[in-house]
């Protein structure tokens, strides 16, 4: 896998990534897939499939889980992993827009849910 080509991880210039997973959402059916070999950063974006001609204008909110395929839309109250470790069930965070994130260590798998349909793109990258 493409090294994310900053001397760190968390600076804003990166290089084009040679892994990408794009998963078409339909509104609030959670998706999973598994992670991609090597995957140490990963920047998400949630990208609507309207009729826009100016598609990043019109993002979509996501809601992630880099540690299983347990992704869910929020309700209210407080969500929070009993047990941090990767195997756990994890939480799932918002994307609003697109986030960069470092990848769980030994994570295998990840979910995706969105309360309407659209696009999440997934950028891969080692460090």
């Amino acid at each position: 896998m493409r090294s994310i080509g900053v001397m760190h991880p968390t600076d804003d210039a990166v290089t084009p990534p040679d892994t990408v997973s794009a998963i078409l959402l339909a509104a609030a059916t959670p998706q999973a897939m598994d992670m991609p070999a090597g995957a140490k950063m990963v920047i998400i974006s949630g990208i609507a499939t309207g009729n826009s001609t100016v598609a990043i204008a019109n993002n979509i909110p996501l809601y992630v889980n880099l540690f299983s395929t347990a992704a869910a839309l929020p309700s209210s109250g407080t969500t929070s992993a009993t047990n941090t470790s990767v195997g756990s069930t994890g939480v799932s965070f918002p994307v609003l827009g697109q986030r960069k994130i470092q990848v769980p260590g030994g994570s295998t798998g990840f979910s995706v849910a969105a309360p309407s349909s659209g696009w999440a793109l997934f950028e891969w990258y080692g460090k």
